[in-house]
């Protein structure tokens, strides 16, 4: 069997090992490990024969299924369930990898063999969907990938057998892609969606594709299918929501307002990239030659706020760094989607900085749950750059009429840390010089306690090469 790869190879891995042997980085793994999600947690092997309750809502662990559950707020508890299961086994796989802890690479594994064996059900309906669906999907492609990055660090685990990699392969192909290699972006598919921003869809992408990637090397006789089938749409699909190279719409990433163009994609997704029927979800409704008051540089997400943005940002970085690493197309050179990538992560990386930069000057303004707090809602800030007039987020009714603008921060979370340094160093890779990315990840990924010298105010020091 080959090894699975989906985020870092055998090399990175051990010089992150190194690193957090000694000094400064062990003492923030250190740290690290006392969260939650780095312990055995026996409540991530549920009593499969009965029930669960969790954040308030009772379900049975082996089902999540939109009919079952009476709202979005039942959908939520049993996918955040989920998720804090997926996120359990992968914190305990990097003990193992990282510490040799075998109590927790033993959990790990028993958690990825458990749910394998268990979880026997996800399911959307095919039509006459709500929110519920579009919770499912979301969840699930936000579990998945947490599932498969504790698969590969635990491959070489002695208790990982093929027959447990198989079993676990197989697993992913039936409960979350139905058995079907071809993305179609269907109400009844749990990895893949039509009807939400580009965040949700840019997950369901990188989660067919890390799970083709497990399939491929569980030697799955499916995966060269799955495989082929989200290349290709990655390929072709990639610019409804980055907004390049294809006739009428020119790089909006690197456009100065007001000569945005504005998407307009069918339904059904068989006309790609020509005009068509506005998907009133998508996007804002053309209103001739002025903008809307909304900046749309990439999907509807950038309207709402950053912590959906990066969470897109995440996905895609992840994706194409896969692909890369495993001989299946490099995006990332110049006259492909290095430029667009590029513009994309210094944009979005400036807008935290800036935002960063005026919470530590004015911590009161920004509040979130009556307290200050880096994560909360400012009615008076707008990112450098923007013409006048046109407010590059939507803006809160709670705002003044006065304020420009509102940002929602949610700067922190593995969407933050991982997926910007992801990006970073797959640019880096390809020489190219990203100043605000250099210092978002320094900020979000330093050493220490966060605080206003090291995460969330100026940087001094220089930032790490890497």
């Amino acid at each position: 069997m080959a090894r699975l790869v989906v985020s870092s190879p055998l090399s990175e891995l051990a010089q992150i090992k190194s690193a957090l042997a000694s000094g400064p980085r062990k003492a923030y793994w250190d740290d690290l490990k006392g969260d939650s999600q780095f312990k055995v947690n026996t409540a991530s092997i549920p009593n499969w024969s009965g029930t669960v309750t969790f954040n308030g809502v009772t379900f049975d662990p082996k089902r999540f299924v939109s009919t079952e559950l009476p709202d979005q707020a039942a959908v939520d508890a049993e996918g955040s369930f989920i998720m804090t299961t997926a996120q359990n086994a992968y914190g305990c796989a990097l003990r193992w990898y990282f510490d040799g802890d075998a109590a927790c690479g033993t959990h790990a594994l028993t958690i990825l063999d458990a749910w394998s064996a268990n979880f026997a059900v996800a399911s959307c309906r095919p039509s006459g969907i709500d929110i519920r669906e579009n919770q499912i999907k979301l969840w699930s492609g936000w579990s998945v990938p947490a599932f498969i990055q504790a698969a590969e660090l635990l491959w070489e685990h002695p208790g990982f057998t093929a027959a447990k990699k198989a079993q676990f392969a197989d697993w992913l192909w039936r409960v979350f892609l139905l058995q079907t290699p071809v993305l179609a972006e269907s109400d009844g598919e749990i990895l893949g969606m039509r009807f939400a921003g580009w965040n949700g869809r840019a997950s369901s992408w990188q989660s067919r594709l890390w799970v083709g990637l497990v399939m491929k090397a569980a030697s799955h006789a499916r995966a060269d299918e799955v495989l082929s089938d989200i290349v290709l749409k990655l390929a072709d699909r990639m610019p409804e929501i980055l907004y390049y190279g294809k006739a009428p719409w020119h790089e909006v990433l690197g456009q100065p307002w007001p000569k945005q163009p504005y998407r307009h994609v069918g339904p059904t997704y068989g006309n790609f990239h020509q005009p068509g029927p506005l998907e009133t979800y998508w996007h804002f409704a053309a209103t001739g030659s002025t903008p809307p008051a909304y900046f749309v540089g990439m999907g509807s997400e950038t309207g709402r706020d950053l912590g959906h943005t990066q969470m897109g940002v995440d996905a895609l970085a992840k994706a194409l760094r896969a692909m890369r690493l495993n001989g299946l197309g490099d995006r990332y050179v110049a006259s492909d989607l290095g430029s667009v990538m590029l513009q994309l992560g210094e944009r979005h990386a400036r807008f935290y900085n800036e935002a960063l930069d005026a919470y530590w000057a004015n911590p009161s303004a920004f509040q979130f749950g009556g307290a200050p707090s880096i994560e909360g809602l400012s009615c008076g800030f707008s990112p450098s750059g923007w013409p006048s007039g046109i407010a590059p987020f939507a803006k809160s009714s709670s705002c003044p009429a006065s304020a420009p603008a509102q940002v929602t921060f949610k700067i922190g979370g593995g969407s933050a840390d991982h997926g910007w340094e992801y990006l970073r160093m797959e640019l880096k890779a390809k020489a190219f010089a990203t100043p605000e990315l250099d210092r978002l990840t320094h900020r979000l990924r330093g050493v220490g306690t966060r605080s206003t010298s090291n995460v969330a105010g100026s940087v001094a020091s220089a930032p790490p090469t890497r």
